[in-house]
């Protein structure tokens, strides 16, 4: 199904690629918010926030390459690092993500927790990635009758990317109203 976009200075933008990073764009600035109302020193947690960043995508990447494009990657790994070639896992993406903050606190010698700054970014995140994924007709569910099948792969199936999004954006409401009874800790040096 891949949807392309109107075409933008002679390049074809995937509905996918666009809604990832949209996606990025929000679950990056909802961190943001969230760390200044905590008062957070931003500086530093935009430091953590590029290691998460940069975790996701190579955890995502090295994920679909071990897991999905083993036999391709495993004769040309290298172009693991071309962006043009697809492949990324949610689940790479997640550990990649979670290492990459891991490494950076660590380096940054920052020892305050920054879990609640990432959970409503990331649940709102992966609602809006995986309408991107609904859009490229990855991702998909096993083959139903059930009347809101989608048809993929030339069977109907069950919209799991739909599903996932629908859980992740109600996840995102729920950690979004309880944001403020979590206790805020005061940063020391």
């Amino acid at each position: 199904m891949k949807i392309i976009l109107p075409e933008f200075m002679n390049l074809g933008i995937l509905c996918y690629s666009a809604f990832n990073a949209f996606a990025y764009a929000v679950a990056g600035l909802i961190f943001y918010f969230e760390a200044k109302r905590k008062q957070y020193p931003l500086e530093t947690l935009l430091y953590i926030l590029f290691g998460v960043l940069l975790g996701a995508l190579l955890g995502s990447r090295l994920g679909a390459a071990l897991f999905i494009y083993w036999k391709y990657y495993s004769k040309n790994f290298l172009h693991i690092f071309l962006p043009q070639l697809g492949g990324k896992t949610l689940v790479g993406g997640l550990i990649g993500g979670y290492l990459g903050v891991v490494m950076a606190k660590k380096i940054l010698k920052f020892s305050r927790s920054t879990g609640d700054l990432f959970a409503p970014g990331a649940a709102i995140g992966i609602a809006i990635g995986r309408i991107g994924c609904l859009l490229n007709g990855c991702c998909y569910g096993i083959e139903t009758n059930l009347p809101w099948a989608v048809k993929f792969n030339g069977a109907m199936r069950h919209p799991t990317q739909i599903y996932e999004s629908i859980f992740c954006f109600l996840l995102f409401i729920y950690f979004w109203l309880i944001r403020k009874r979590v206790k805020i800790e005061l940063y020391s040096f």
